[in-house]
């Protein structure tokens, strides 16, 4: 884009009565009452490799000794509204 040009942006405002889903891959929260769950992740998914390749690259040569996801669908929720 060059200097002075002009661009049209839209966008879509997400209002908290639409239903936000969280991850297809999160594992179901053991309780309703809970508000953040850890998920370990198996040393053989594609999910643990993909994190492990990316931290090997800036983690200077650390060893890795467990990965954890971390399910917070209350944050979750609001980074979608605002993303």
């Amino acid at each position: 884009m060059q200097n002075g040009e002009k661009i049209t942006l839209s966008r879509k405002i997400k209002v908290a009565e639409e239903e936000i889903f969280v991850s297809i891959s999160w594992a179901p929260m053991p309780s309703s009452d809970m508000a953040v769950h850890t998920v370990t992740l198996a040393p053989g998914s594609s999910e643990y490799q993909d994190v492990a390749s990316k931290f090997r690259v800036t983690g200077g040569g650390m060893q890795i000794q467990e990965i954890e996801r971390i399910h917070n669908p209350h944050l979750y929720k609001q980074y979608m509204v605002r993303k």
